[in-house]
């Protein structure tokens, strides 16, 4: 038998070991939970990140102990293909009972067709947070955001949907060693002119004092925008401001009104403050390596921990896995703004931006046709009360999003910072608009890139976008106004036939609904009539 059939007949019986076990596995464990006794509860997320399937491990265990007739099975997902298996899982009736919010389960559609809105819950205590200081405070207030914004409250739905374990926030992580050893101190900066010159400093110097090339930002398709999206709002927070009046309670909100601006001509792309803010990511980009944008999380982080870069932006879940896999002393600082008086960047911005009502994030919707749709829910509340977030925030290394809990001493930098101004809005405004902007991107963040190159690339289809962006919104409008409909007639029956004493509660609640729905849908066709554009696709 010659080398090549050998190799074969060894790859083949592999193949089958690997299948055997893996069948004994599934029907052993299928076998445990036959009996009629056993409920068994699953819920699916895409956090592989160090210490975080830990914690939620330690969470279901301590849900059994008091629940001898439940089994709590965790399904751990690669984020890559996270959204196609979700999708398909929907599809085929095989969704677990919690699964975690993400882009392919957040879509008004997907929500109102798949998941148990939670809104009919949320007035009341939770009740595993008995004996807390929470012990009578209703459920949504337990949260430190009250559960106002997204990803847990869609604004067009107007419903609650998610509950969420933690609060994330945005840091610069450095190597410690390597930023004393090459700018001589470790004074972090705090004005983004400081940023620039350790930037320009590692550029310079990096290779000469090290001995090998040193990137001053490991920069991926991921981690990029943590830093460049963050300093493009800062440049248009005054004309954020001008555009709101005086409600900035909006911010990084109502992207409407910036649509039907540049579609109405009143606003252009080439607006001062518009060309400062890709002036300034396109500035902070040219301090990642090459190709930035086609690379992939891992690749930064890979980067980052072998030492080759001095610095990474990433969020605060990222902690424990960079601190984990990096064989040096890792320290934080904030993302720094431009100041007032900065000569290049100081006459857009208000000042550094407040985190101050971060949304709480890391939540779990309740697939709608879950067979133990209850028990799930009771496990929803177990996951999430003041004890169980105390220890998932210990054992994950993430910040907590259940008021009273204690922050751990190395998880203080990543505490929101509450002082500050509200944000500018994002550079993107839709589905379509994202999709130009990240089409042209090389023409900003390229090593040959200009300002002037990526506005001209854009213009030419923005305003389609926009315009498919705006018939969009509508059509969502309109089709979530048709699924309230048959909602509020069937709750208005039960209310005449007094069948559900809560039914006429929910009339009132489904009648504000339709209102601003209605309002905003109007709202929507109105201006595309006076641009003389179909208000739908």
């Amino acid at each position: 038998m010659n080398r090549e059939k050998v190799m074969n007949l060894i790859g083949l019986s592999l193949l089958a070991a690997c299948f055997a076990i893996a069948l004994t596995r599934v029907f052993s464990r299928t076998a445990t939970h036959l009996g009629s006794d056993v409920v068994t509860i699953r819920f699916a997320h895409y956090q592989l990140e160090s210490g975080v399937r830990g914690a939620f491990d330690a969470i279901a265990r301590e849900y059994e102990k008091i629940h001898p007739g439940v089994v709590v099975e965790q399904m751990s997902i690669p984020e890559n293909v996270y959204p196609t298996w979700t999708v398909t899982q929907l599809a085929g009736g095989t969704a677990p009972d919690l699964i975690e919010f993400g882009n392919s389960t957040g879509t008004d559609e997907r929500l109102a067709r798949y998941f148990q809105p939670l809104t009919e819950w949320v007035g009341s205590p939770n009740p595993y947070n008995k004996g807390t200081s929470l012990e009578k405070t209703p459920w949504r207030q337990t949260f430190l955001d009250g559960l106002t914004g997204w990803p847990n409250y869609n604004t067009n739905l107007l419903e609650i949907y998610g509950m969420p374990n933690t609060v994330v926030t945005i840091r610069i992580f450095y190597n410690r060693d390597l930023y004393r050893k090459i700018i001589g101190n470790e004074t972090l900066p705090r004005t983004y002119q400081e940023f620039i010159e350790v930037c320009r400093k590692v550029e310079q110097d990096g290779e000469r004092i090290t001995g090998h090339k040193v990137i001053p930002i490991a920069g991926s398709k991921s981690n990029a925008p943590r830093i460049t999206e963050s300093l493009f709002c800062g440049q248009v927070q005054k004309l954020w401001a001008q555009y709101q009046g005086d409600d900035l309670r909006q911010a990084n909100g109502n992207e409407a009104v910036l649509r039907f601006a540049v579609l109405k001509h009143k606003l252009s792309l080439y607006d001062p403050a518009i060309q400062s803010a890709y002036q300034i990511t396109h500035d902070a980009g040219q301090y990642m390596q090459p190709g930035f944008m086609q690379l992939n999380r891992e690749d930064a982080v890979f980067t980052f921990t072998q030492g080759n870069a001095l610095m990474i932006a990433t969020g605060s879940y990222d902690t424990v896995s960079l601190t984990s896999q990096a064989p040096f002393e890792i320290g934080v600082f904030p993302v720094p703004y431009p100041t007032k008086d900065d000569p290049t960047y100081g006459k857009f911005v208000f000042g550094p931006a407040t985190e101050a009502g971060a949304p709480t994030q890391g939540s779990f919707l309740l697939y709608m046709e879950s067979k133990h749709k209850q028990q799930a829910l009771d496990f929803l509340r177990f996951m999430t009360s003041q004890k169980m977030n105390a220890l998932f925030a210990a054992k994950s290394g993430w910040l907590p999003a259940v008021i009273g809990v204690d922050v751990d001493e190395k998880m203080k930098p990543f505490m929101p910072v509450m002082d500050g101004y509200i944000n500018g809005f994002r550079p993107f405004w839709g589905a379509d608009t994202y999709r130009v902007i990240d089409n042209n991107q090389y023409l900003l963040l390229g090593s040959d890139g200009s300002v002037k190159k990526f506005l001209d690339a854009l213009s030419r289809d923005f305003e389609g976008a926009l315009i498919s962006d705006s018939q969009n919104v509508n059509k969502t409008s309109r089709n979530n106004l048709l699924r309230q409909d048959v909602a509020l007639a069937s709750y208005m029956q039960l209310s005449r036939e007094g069948a559900a004493p809560a039914a006429a509660k929910k009339v009132s609640e489904l009648n504000e609904i339709e209102t601003k729905l209605e309002l905003d849908l109007d709202d929507g066709i109105l201006e595309m009539n006076e641009l003389g554009l179909p208000p739908m696709k």
